[in-house]
């Protein structure tokens, strides 16, 4: 008997707190501040450094696109992109961008290029930048070039992999992929 008086007890002191906490939630904007990114959570690695290979321009942008998806806050204006980014330029493509670099770290907004100054509040322009100096001049003519002299040498796993790569930079329709 003393038990159940007991859990009575417990019972009104739980049903009177709840009763004085507040009903209404916090405001939309304080529980987006506060919500933790994904890659807080799973603590992904930073993508693999851009070394200026002209093959690894779009896998170099894929790889941060996706590595910007798991910090969708903490990474969310393009000159917070470009500071995670800049670190990851090297090799060849160090004295390119280094130049922009210096200047965005060294100088006020007012007082950068033009050039630094588009680069590092719009990613796109950055892209577009990457792809210019760094890109295939011509993709889709290469895939071309690349998908007519395609000769299985590994699994069928793997050509057949390289060819829907190769394809789908042509933009060619299932017909002439066929010839």
């Amino acid at each position: 008997m003393a038990e159940i008086q007991l859990l009575r007890g417990r019972v009104q002191t739980l049903q009177a707190r709840a009763d004085a906490a507040p009903t209404t939630a916090p405001p939309v904007a304080e529980t987006i501040n506060n919500r933790r990114d994904l890659g807080e959570y799973l603590k992904p690695p930073l993508p693999e450094p851009f070394k200026g290979d002209s093959a690894d321009v779009l896998p170099f942008l894929t790889r941060m696109k996706g590595y910007f998806r798991m910090f969708p806050n903490k990474l969310d204006p393009a000159e917070k992109k470009m500071l995670a980014t800049a670190p990851l330029i090297q090799g060849d493509a160090k004295p390119w961008f280094e130049p922009m670099w210096k200047d965005f770290l060294e100088n006020e907004y007012d007082l950068q290029d033009q050039e630094t100054q588009n680069v590092f509040t719009d990613w796109l322009n950055f892209e577009t930048l990457l792809k210019d100096n760094f890109g295939v001049i011509n993709e889709e003519r290469q895939a071309a070039a690349d998908i007519l002299q395609l000769k299985q040498q590994k699994s069928c796993a793997a050509h057949s992999a390289k060819f829907r790569q190769l394809a789908a930079k042509t933009g060619w329709d299932d017909e002439a992929l066929m010839e």
